[in-house]
């Protein structure tokens, strides 16, 4: 079991940083389509992000911050948001940001101020509002967020990438047709792992609500989601090196 703790807490710094630093990388990154490039790099920042905060999380290096909330890194709603624009500016590029877009940006709005807020104040406000607010209402409804929101945006994603083959196939554009079914074997997998991830989660949820049993108590538990959560991050970074093979298509193309 020792063995399997180490192996995961390398696993969760290798995607931290390989989601990080790939993001650096499409931030600078002069070709593609740009808001795609953009939409991506943002993506694997959040989520390097929040595998940096699994990784405190699991070896408590931080002591006394012993939760996710107490650290500016947690940003799970703009997950799927992120993902969904950075497919629909890679299939249709000159598609431009509209009023109407706002509405995808106002929980990840919400959850980033509301992290933020919550950092800012004394340790000891903090405690309390953990206790009283955070633990009991505001981290069971952010998470369940988080996992319906990522599966909706992964479909709308899935939808947008089946449109856009059926369209160039009218159209007989053979090259769109490559690259956007690269693009759907990328959701494709990513749905996977998001699926298993979820999974798990669902099952602690149900076990801990109506069995009253924490699993995160159950040796080796965690290890099983935490591979997951890993794992989407690694795909979407392996996808992003596929990006930067292609000077004309925008993220995740082939």
């Amino acid at each position: 079991m020792e063995i399997a703790h180490y192996l995961i807490i390398g696993l969760l710094v290798l995607s931290s940083l390989s989601g990080l630093m790939m993001s650096i990388i499409l931030f600078a990154y002069p070709k593609g389509v740009r808001m795609a490039n953009v939409s991506y790099a943002l993506l694997l920042l959040t989520f390097g992000l929040g595998c940096a905060d699994v990784f405190f999380l699991r070896t408590q290096l931080l002591g006394h911050y012993i939760h996710v909330y107490h650290l500016p890194l947690w940003f799970t709603l703009s997950f799927g948001p992120l993902l969904f624009y950075a497919v629909k500016f890679s299939l249709f590029p000159s598609y431009q940001f509209r009023g109407t877009d706002a509405k995808h940006l106002i929980l990840p709005i919400l959850q980033t101020f509301s992290v933020l807020y919550f950092v800012l104040q004394p340790k000891n406000i903090q405690m309390e509002v953990w206790d009283a607010f955070i633990r009991p209402i505001y981290g069971p409804l952010e998470y369940s967020i988080f996992l319906i929101s990522l599966f909706i945006y992964t479909v709308l994603s899935y939808r947008y990438i089946r449109y856009k083959i059926a369209l160039s196939k009218r159209k007989g554009e053979q090259t769109a047709v490559e690259n956007a079914e690269a693009l759907r074997v990328s959701i494709k997998y990513f749905s996977v792992f998001a699926t298993l991830y979820s999974f798990f989660a669902v099952i602690d949820f149900v076990a801990y609500r109506f069995f009253f049993v924490n699993l995160y108590d159950v040796p080796g538990f965690t290890f099983f989601g935490d591979v997951m959560f890993s794992a989407m991050l690694l795909w979407l970074v392996i996808r992003a090196k596929v990006l930067l093979r292609n000077t004309t298509q925008g993220a995740l193309a082939k």
